[in-house]
Formats: structure tokens, sequence, C-alpha cells
């Protein structure tokens, strides 16, 4: 007899994140050699250039450099913090590899009667899970890798100026504000320096964004799926309780087994219990500093793009709109999958609930009530009840920006 074989497309999409990532250095820590510590030393003195351009010309800035300042503010902030998550802190990272390389929990037995057909069933709904989940994470790169690629606007925006409009090269407009390794200063002073200056700031955005962004959002949806999958997993052994242990129905030789049957099923439903709060607890712990910073970033980034939608020229009304429907995507997506993983631990209580413990023995009952007691705390991802991944995070973070909106508005007028 021929059985399901399963294929974790989560694992494919991992193995693709990690190529990418150990492509530049930039993870594991043993791939990390002279070329990933340059190529993150000069990440971050980059994102250090902009704050220290405020310090030295705040005073002496209109009111449109001061708005552009805060926007590379605001991005090198998010590009440190990535910086410091996947070097300083890589405990985080391989947590979700941990949980995302681990064996599903799917029990074979003998593989005879319903126990064959149980197994089949498990396969199959990995197998279909893990090919959606690798769907949304391929969806999220792409959204990520589009939000770094509105950033070519204001390069093309300056040289058509240039050559068309014959704008002056010191008035060309720049993704940063970096200071020039020719002039040492913030502006190009001629078109050969404006276009090194440009490339050099896109190479920083491909890099912190089209690949440090879109890895570490990719590997955050990954082990949510995959515990998605272990809690549907669970309702397939709690469904094998209720249908085999049945009066007269035949197990794993075809001839009812009665109380041993029920020993071995309630025996793995507790393991496997146990395994999914182990992987939820360690989910929770990996996603601290990453929910805090990914929200700041999504909030600030929202608040500016919608002011300088409404004030900006027109070239950074586009640059901004595009921006603005990225980050919101991304949040729509990020917290969406915080609230499938969140009812899919509802699910779990549900599910024990329903469980038919009448006529069952003692030891049975007493078992499935410690199970229930403990599932009164439902797998969440949060920080401090301050923030919590689901639908209302949005919600958080919306409202956040817009009140930032009108503080930067206020301050405008």
């Amino acid at each position: 007899m021929s059985f399901q074989k399963i294929d974790d497309k989560l694992k494919k999409a991992l193995q693709d994140v990690l190529v990418t990532l150990k492509s530049v250095q930039f993870y594991p820590n043993s791939s990390v050699g002279l070329r990933g510590k340059l190529l993150y030393l000069a990440m971050l003195v980059l994102a250090l250039q902009p704050a220290f351009a405020m310090l030295e010309n705040w005073s002496d800035w209109n009111f449109d450099s001061r708005v552009s300042a805060l926007d590379n503010l605001i991005y090198s902030t998010g590009v440190i913090c990535m910086l410091i998550d996947m070097y300083l802190m890589p405990h985080s990272t391989e947590i979700f590899t941990d949980i995302i390389n681990s064996e599903f929990t799917i029990h074979r037995e003998d593989l005879k009667g319903i126990w064959g057909k149980n197994y089949d069933e498990k396969c199959r709904l990995v197998n279909e899970m893990t090919e959606i989940g690798h769907r949304v994470v391929k969806m999220a790169g792409s959204v990520v890798k589009f939000f770094s690629v509105c950033h070519l606007i204001v390069p093309i925006y300056g040289l058509i100026s240039y050559f068309l409009k014959s704008v002056p090269v010191q008035s060309l407009p720049l993704l940063f504000k970096f200071y020039s390794p020719f002039s040492c200063s913030l502006t190009a002073t001629n078109i050969s320096e404006y276009v090194f200056m440009s490339i050099t700031q896109l190479l920083y955005v491909y890099y912190s964004a089209a690949i440090l962004a879109t890895t570490i959002f990719q590997m955050q949806m990954m082990p949510m799926c995959h515990i998605r999958v272990e809690m549907k997993l669970f309702h397939f052994n709690v469904k094998l309780i209720n249908v085999c242990c049945r009066p007269g129905c035949s197990s794993r030789d075809g001839v009812s087994s009665g109380e041993h049957d029920l020993r071995l099923l309630l025996r793995e439903l507790v393991k496997h219990h146990q395994k999914i709060y182990e992987k939820a607890a360690k989910l929770d712990e990996g996603f601290k500093f990453r929910l805090f910073y990914s929200n700041m970033y999504i909030c600030l980034q929202i608040c500016l793009a919608i002011f300088i939608f409404l004030k900006g020229e027109l070239f950074l009304k586009l640059k901004f709109g595009i921006t603005l429907i990225s980050m919101l995507t991304v949040e729509l997506l990020f917290s969406e999958d915080g609230q499938k993983y969140e009812n899919e631990g509802e699910l779990l209580r549900k599910t024990l609930y329903d469980c038919e413990w009448r006529d069952k023995p003692k030891w049975f009952t007493s078992s499935l009530l410690i199970l229930m007691i403990r599932n009164n705390q439902l797998p969440k991802i949060g920080l401090f009840d301050v923030f919590t991944l689901n639908r209302n995070n949005m919600t958080v973070v919306i409202r956040g920006a817009y009140s930032y909106f009108n503080l930067l508005n206020r301050y405008s007028n």
C-alpha cells in the first residue's frame, strides 16, 4: 500500500532565505566573513550619517529639508534595528529556523485501517498548508521589495530634471542625506558625483530593504505558519480519539483494542500539546524585539508618508504614495498572520472542549482536564501587553500614525 509523502514547502522557503543571507554573509554567524563584516560596517556608517547631518544642519534647513531628514532618520533607525537584530541578537533568528526545521507531529503507527487513512490525511494537510504558507511568504517578500523599488523614483527624477530642465546639480534630489566622499558635503558638485551618490544610496536600499528587511519579514511569517499546521494536526489526533475509541470501532489490526488504543492516543495527544506550547513560547520570545521595531518603523513611515503625500512635491507624492501602500500592505499581512495564529489557538481549545470524554476512564478525564486548564492561556504573540500580533495590532499602529501626523501637521502650520 502506498502512502502520502510530506513535502514541507516552508523548509524550501527557509533554504531560499538562508541562501540569500549567506550570499551577503549576514547569517548564520559561521558564514560571516570579512566581506560580511565590511558590509555590516558600511551599512552602519551610512545609517548614522543622517543623524549627524541633522545635528550639524538642522537650524539652517528649511521645512522641506527637515521633513526629508526625518524620513532619512526613520529609515536609518529601522536599518540599525535590523542590523542589531541580525548581528547582535542572532538567538531570535535561530529560534525561528529551529521551529521551521522541526518535524511535524505525524505518528505512523503500523499504517493499517483507519490509522493509515489518518496518516494520509495528515500528510495531505501538511502539504496543502505549507504550500499556501509558501505562497504567502513569497508574496510578502514581493511587497517589501516593491517598497525598495519605489526609491528609484528620486534619482530618475533628478536625472530627468538635470538633462531636460537644466536644473543645477546642487539642487538635484537625493534619497538620503549622506556625505559625499569627494566633497564632504550633502550635495553633489557635478553630475558624475551625483550619479555615484545615487548608486551608493540605491545599493544601501537594496541591502537594507530588498535583502535584510525582506528576509526578516519572511522568517517571521514562516514559524507562525508552521505552528498553525501543528495545531491543525492536533485536531486530527483529537478526532482520532473520538472515532477510534467508540464501542465496536476497529483500529490497527481491524479488531477493537479498547483501552490500549485510548492510552496510546492520549499519550501522543499530551506530548503533541506540550510540543505546540513549547514552540509557541519560543516563537513569542523570538518576536519581542522584532514586534517592537517593526511596529515602530511602520507607524512612523505611514505618518510621514501621509504628510508628504498631502504637502510634498509631485515626485515625492508618487514615492511616498507607493511607500504608504507598501507599508499598509505589510502591516495588513503581518497582523492578519498573527490573527490566524491566534484564531487557531482558540480552535485548539474548542477541539478539546468537544472531545468525547463521556464513558471514558477516570485517568482519561483527569488528563483531559489538565490539558484544558493549560489551554486556558491561548498561544499569542505580544510585547508586555502593549502590542499583540492580531488585527488589533494594525488598528494600534494606524492610530499611532494618525496621532503623530496631527502633531507634525500642527507643527508645520
